[in-house]
């Protein structure tokens, strides 16, 4: 419990709590947007397939 109280009323104890949500935060944004650019990037491997089958 002492370390809980520490770390909500000392500012050092907030600062680590910002970092530490920060972090958090950074990590679930990271993640989605890799998400998304593996997404496009099979979209666009994809598109250059087709493309390449039709050219033959």
């Amino acid at each position: 419990m002492m370390m809980l109280k520490e770390l909500l009323t000392t500012d050092v104890g907030l600062l680590s709590l910002a970092a530490i949500l920060f972090m958090i935060v950074m990590s679930i944004y990271l993640y989605m947007w890799t998400e998304k650019k593996i997404k496009q990037d099979a979209k666009q491997h994809e598109k250059e397939q087709r493309a390449a089958i039709k050219a033959k």
